[in-house]
């Protein structure tokens, strides 16, 4: 999103699912940049449920948990994300009239967007969607409905088993080479890596 940019604004404030309330106290240093109230979207988003015809209640779910702050951490909130997205795979069936590959990923689209809008995705969210789109644009033609969803399943179980789980194994391996006994270690926010580091070195 160009910020900078009020045509795209105004354009992506009409379409929003999610009414943000600008904040009053803004940081100077990201003036440039949206800065919304906390937490006070929440009613009005859980009110307009059932008028979101193509939202599933999984990603829906996840949605306001992310907006309420409730999963914090990016591999949580990739894993989370990622589940969902499961949920709303198993759930689906292609209409009559229309192809598995194009219809699915325009529903994953939707959901990404509304996503998105409750909480901005992090750089992991953003791969693991590339993931889930790739594998969906794979799929051969031949496969059923059971058949594509069982494999999309699969690809998204090995996803979060290879690149989140032991992916931080991995780093956690790693950083702990650097360790020494009595250093002083500074972290920046918080980190379930680097909580995991910090437990192994301990």
């Amino acid at each position: 999103m160009q910020f900078d940019d009020q045509n795209r604004v105004e354009k992506a404030k009409r379409r929003a699912l999610v009414n943000q309330t600008e904040a009053r106290n803004r940081v100077e240093l990201f003036r440039h940049l949206p800065q919304y109230e906390h937490g006070n979207q929440l009613p009005n988003l859980e009110s307009r449920f059932f008028q979101l015809d193509s939202m599933h209640p999984a990603v829906f779910k996840v949605g306001l948990r992310y907006m309420a702050g409730d999963i914090s951490g990016v591999d949580a909130r990739c894993t989370e994300m990622l589940r969902a997205l499961q949920d709303a795979i198993i759930d689906y069936s292609t209409p009559p009239e229309k192809v598995l590959i194009r219809d699915l990923t325009a529903k994953i689209n939707s959901y990404v967007s509304f996503i998105s809008e409750c909480r901005p995705l992090s750089i992991s969210m953003g791969n693991a969607i590339r993931f889930v789109k790739s594998r969906i644009a794979k799929l051969s033609l031949s496969y059923t409905d059971a058949e594509a969803k069982a494999a999309l399943c699969s690809d998204i179980d090995r996803f979060i088993n290879e690149k989140i789980i032991i992916a931080d194994k991995v780093i956690v391996g790693h950083a702990m080479t650097k360790i020494r006994d009595g250093d002083v270690l500074l972290t920046y926010g918080l980190s379930c890596v680097v909580e995991m580091i910090l437990l192994s070195a301990h």
